[in-house]
């Protein structure tokens, strides 16, 4: 699996090329490999973006060197194979939720929009747009078309 440019001053990142590369490595083959193949190929997959996030984790603690713990959330938090990586590369104390706890942030979006809208009576659609998106997604959400609200 190809390494992704290892800046340590740069803390944003990418798996567009290690996505790109598994497309092609499927595309070469002809097919999506199968038994055995297809479970070493998931598991470098998993290796390598695990590791990307581990690393940049670490050169973030080599720039916040007062830092003294970690806080995992979001779905890839249930992941095992992350919480074993952390314990092994990570200096600092890594808290995790339990593995119930963890969703992916699309599911916390949404429910957050439910919650909105129902708290407005069910027609929080304008509510919902005008919410503080930045902490949520990297594009403005103006950039997204708004479905008109039913009167």
């Amino acid at each position: 699996m190809p390494r992704m440019i290892q800046r340590k001053s740069q803390m944003a990142f990418s798996y567009s090329g290690l996505k790109t590369h598994m497309a092609h490595l499927i595309h070469a083959a002809g097919a999506v490999p199968a038994g055995t193949q297809l479970h070493d190929l998931c598991a470098s997959f998993q290796e390598e973006a695990l590791g990307q996030l581990v690393r940049k984790l670490s050169s973030a603690l080599d720039l916040y060197p007062d830092v003294k713990s970690v806080l995992i959330a979001g779905g890839v938090a249930a992941n095992q194979r992350l919480r074993l990586m952390m314990a092994e590369d990570i200096a600092v104390r890594a808290l995790f939720p339990h593995p119930r706890s963890c969703s992916d942030n699309a599911e916390m979006i949404a429910t957050y929009g439910y919650h909105l809208c129902r708290a407005a009576g069910g027609v929080g659609a304008a509510k919902f747009r005008d919410q503080s998106w930045d902490n949520y997604a990297r594009y403005p959400f103006e950039r997204f078309e708004v479905v008109r609200e039913k009167v």
